[in-house]
């Protein structure tokens, strides 16, 4: 089905297939979805990925220093990480839900819908 990957060596050992996992992903939120949820989804998650571009100051999560997350209360260094981890699941959220949104409106325009690059 193409759920898993076999890996070569001994013993057998398998792993998830990303794309697969992803594709699926997409499918389902194009289908069970309609295209103006779908927007308005997307319309949420880039004002929380904008929230987050003005909490750390820089443009991507990957872009944070680990300087600017040393913090001594233990507490904070908590919540800044939670804080990013959020904002890296905002940035794959974005992904998925803009091919889901390309894929549902292909199919209501009656065309086949094809996976957006993003």
């Amino acid at each position: 089905m193409g759920i898993v990957e076999r890996l070569d060596g001994r013993p057998t050992t398998y792993r998830r297939n990303e794309s697969y996992l992803r594709w699926k992903r997409v499918e389902s939120l194009a289908q069970e979805h309609s295209v103006s949820d779908l927007r308005a989804e997307l319309e949420s998650l880039l004002s929380e990925d904008e929230s987050f571009q003005t909490q750390f100051g820089v443009p991507d999560p990957d872009a944070v220093s680990p300087k600017s997350v040393d913090v001594a209360d233990h507490d904070a260094l908590h919540d800044r990480w939670d804080a990013l981890t959020r904002w890296r699941t905002v940035r794959e959220d974005l992904a998925v839900l803009q091919e889901a949104l390309h894929r549902a409106s292909g199919d209501s325009n009656g065309q086949t819908g094809t996976s957006a690059s993003v």
